[in-house]
């Protein structure tokens, strides 16, 4: 790594920061690569409990970086759909399942704009604290092409058809406060506070006993797919094994003695 992507892990708090702040962390492909490489190896690290993804500078990520894209669009019209077809296959899209596959939660810190490829971090999130000078913006339409960041699977998803179709067909930009009023961002913020109140979040989070911190993401993001049948029999298998810790009769002992839990993971 070049040292635009970094990683910091401590006491079971992945960060990752994208720092590429003179180009408004616009992401190269070598970015990308670094990025996926990161959620695969956190996916398999059982110290990690929480993934917080942060960023350096005034904007979350402009997307992809345009000299890429210019590159391209000098190329013929099969060269171009090649290269588009080959980059979305062993790049792009290999990214969003490596941030979909994290066990852990995703927690995303963001301020001003997210555009395009940039969008995708607050789609894979669990939770987002956004500062209000957030701005959204999915160009793709306006510029020849379609979402092919995983967006027509996530967007409507996370905001509804009608408002998803508003801003792929329109490209209008989305701000901080119709993004929390669609349910994208879990926290608003002045940008002043964006840093702390991510901490108070991660904090909380690490608090929590790992394994039903794990347990409860890896089942509401089943809800996503799975039948009643199927969500209970989970829900089932996850409490129960939970109910065998000793972080469980920890909590309980917690409560009744009206104390903070001390939770070991075990």
């Amino acid at each position: 790594m070049d040292g635009t992507v970094q990683l910091q892990v401590d006491q079971g708090l992945a960060t990752i920061t994208i720092n590429r702040p003179e180009c408004m962390n616009a992401l190269t492909d070598g970015m990308i690569v670094d990025l996926t490489e990161i959620a695969r190896d956190l996916a398999e690290d059982p110290a990690c409990r929480v993934v917080a993804i942060r960023h350096a500078g005034k904007h979350l990520s402009t997307g992809s970086d345009t000299g890429t894209l210019a590159d391209a669009a000098t190329r013929t019209s099969a060269e171009r759909e090649r290269i588009f077809y080959h980059g979305l296959a062993t790049r792009i899209q290999p990214l969003l399942r490596a941030y979909l596959a994290l066990p852990q939660p995703v927690i995303v810190s963001a301020r001003g704009h997210a555009i395009g490829l940039g969008v995708q971090f607050l789609l894979t999130a669990d939770m987002v604290v956004a500062s209000e000078t957030l701005k959204i913006t999915l160009p793709q339409v306006q510029l020849g092409h379609v979402f092919d960041h995983g967006e027509s699977y996530l967007l409507p998803r996370r905001i509804g058809h009608r408002k998803a179709m508003e801003l792929a067909l329109l490209g209008d930009r989305m701000s901080a406060f119709d993004a929390e009023r669609f349910g994208l961002i879990n926290f608003l913020v002045s940008d002043a506070e964006l840093e702390t109140r991510t901490d108070e979040i991660l904090a909380r989070l690490l608090a929590l006993p790992p394994l039903a911190l794990l347990s409860s993401k890896a089942l509401m993001r089943s809800s996503e797919s799975a039948d009643l049948d199927t969500q209970l029999s989970a829900e089932r298998m996850f409490a129960s094994r939970c109910a065998s810790t000793e972080d469980f009769t920890e909590a309980i002992a917690a409560f009744s003695e009206k104390r903070q839990p001390r939770f070991t993971g075990r």
